[in-house]
């Protein structure tokens, strides 16, 4: 735990988000056979470089905030209007060209990485994926902003990987718009008994008045439906009845929560789950974007009484 994932940091200013532009298409959706590029640098650095312009001020505070935001993300990724964001709820007001060249920097002196998605036709997505690197961790550390990262993840991860650790973060900064929380744990390792595998990490836990919520973002590949079984049965393994968390199902899309949703009934698993999906949570449809479906497959919202200051 630290400043940057209490939601006290954030409650500084507000987002009108009634006035939010909706999405036309989940970004965030996989595609088949789909890579994940970085993108290149024009030269590299070592760490006595960047302690050198931490010295000299070429590495300013704005530039250490956003480390830090993106080191709240660890293995995660996110985009640049997410961490434009959560600025903006910190109160911390900057023009777009400081911002742009906050990046710029941060990436010239290899303290984050820039991706885009590649799909088998040869197209490139027109926004970027911002990821931590080693540099980028061990300046957070130095921050104090303790935060779990692997490199080696990172520079490996397929696509669907990326978009569902990306999606995490938009959780994460559509909640932080909408409603005060208490807290927020990225990918928290919970552990009871590794020996016999009593481990779980969730993609995001939320603290909402006292209440957790567990999410769990899936993305579809080969053999995901496998994946999100074994990992709910996890949270069986891990939780006790008195301590089990709301879980709340982030797929692709409400088709995907319906495949998700007659799965679990087939296989029996009675914790009662929630859903959302990529495009439910921006502007106004966030006070209904948690949903169940009934016997019949047909979708029930649920309200999310927001914060008035906020809402």
């Amino acid at each position: 735990m630290n400043k940057y994932t209490t939601g006290s940091t954030y409650n500084k200013d507000y987002i009108d988000t009634s006035c939010e532009i909706i999405p036309k298409h989940a970004a965030f959706k996989a595609m088949p056979d789909e890579k994940y590029i970085f993108e290149k640098r024009e030269g590299y650095v070592n760490y006595y470089h960047i302690t050198m312009a931490l010295e000299e001020g070429s590495i300013t505070e704005l530039d250490r905030t956003i480390v830090s935001l993106v080191a709240v993300f660890g293995s995660c990724c996110c985009t640049s209007k997410i961490i434009r964001e959560m600025l903006l709820l910190m109160n911390i007001n900057i023009s777009d060209n400081m911002f742009k060249s906050s990046l710029k920097r941060l990436h010239r002196y290899q303290l984050i990485n820039f991706g885009r998605f590649q799909t088998q036709d040869g197209l490139i997505s027109n926004f970027k994926i911002i990821t931590l690197t080693s540099f980028g961790s061990k300046l957070a550390n130095s921050l104090g902003v303790n935060h779990r990262f692997n490199s080696v993840a990172v520079a490996s991860a397929p696509a669907y990987t990326v978009k569902a650790r990306a999606e995490t973060a938009q959780l994460v900064c559509n909640y932080l718009k909408n409603i005060g929380i208490d807290y927020f744990k990225v990918r928290p390792v919970i552990v009871v008994n590794a020996d016999f595998g009593k481990i779980v990490r969730p993609s995001l836990m939320l603290s909402i008045s006292g209440e957790t919520l567990s999410f769990e973002v899936v993305r579809r590949h080969e053999g995901w439906k496998e994946d999100l079984s074994d990992k709910l049965q996890r949270y069986v393994s891990v939780f006790s009845e008195d301590s089990f968390p709301t879980i709340v199902i982030n797929g692709e899309d409400e088709e995907m929560n319906l495949e998700i949703s007659s799965m679990l009934k087939e296989t029996g698993f009675d914790k009662e789950v929630l859903y959302t999906d990529d495009l439910a949570t921006f502007g106004q449809m966030f006070k209904y974007s948690l949903y169940q479906f009934d016997e019949n497959g047909n979708k029930q919202c649920f309200m999310i009484l927001q914060d008035e200051n906020i809402a």
